[in-house]
């Protein structure tokens, strides 16, 4: 069935049919419709993003698993769902560290935690367990997790973003982004 606030396959081949358009696959530039758009395109039988889960594509930590698993080195990181798991965390982690959501962009609720202390660290928590941008509600539009991820601290002078697509087993560089952040402790 669809999922709520979507359109049923019906009501969209309908409405390709009426408009004329002719789809080969789906794709998205929007970070947080990335589950959505795989799921439009498994619902009208078209190439999805990705073969297999899409789920690391917007989680962090499974991401960070995958990478591991296979051989790509990643910092020490915790998943999180209560702030005392925070807590626990940033002990086992040490500081300086970043406790960031699992599955939201932009930046949104990253802190850097720089000396261990619990009531920074249970606000850093809610912080990013809460945030959302303001006036979108794409936590629930778009069933983004609240869970927060703790993360070793590696600095960096510069941040790049490689955005690609692989089609029939090529790949093509779609962009290079070199970011400019905000400053310590929040990154945006």
């Amino acid at each position: 069935g669809a999922r709520a606030g979507l359109l049923t396959k019906q009501q969209l081949e309908e409405y390709l049919k009426k408009t004329g358009i002719r789809l080969s696959g789906a794709l998205t530039y929007q970070e947080e419709a990335v589950l959505t758009t795989q799921y439009v395109a498994a619902m009208l039988g078209l190439a999805p993003i990705c073969l297999g889960n899409p789920g690391p594509l917007r989680n962090k930590a499974a991401m960070r698993k995958i990478f591991w698993d296979n051989g790509i080195p990643q910092p020490k990181y915790i998943n999180c769902s209560k702030g005392e798991d925070a807590i626990k965390a940033v002990k086992a982690i040490a500081v300086p560290c970043v406790i960031k959501p699992v599955e939201l962009l932009a930046s949104l609720g990253v802190r850097k935690i720089e000396h261990f202390n619990e009531e920074a660290i249970l606000k850093a928590f809610a912080n990013a367990h809460n945030v959302d941008i303001h006036e979108e509600d794409l936590k629930h539009g778009f069933n983004i997790s609240s869970e927060v991820l703790v993360e070793e601290y590696i600095p960096a002078i510069q941040e790049i973003s490689v955005e690609g697509a692989v089609y029939r087993g090529q790949m093509t560089i779609i962009a290079v982004t070199k970011k400019y952040l905000g400053p310590e402790p929040e990154f945006e």
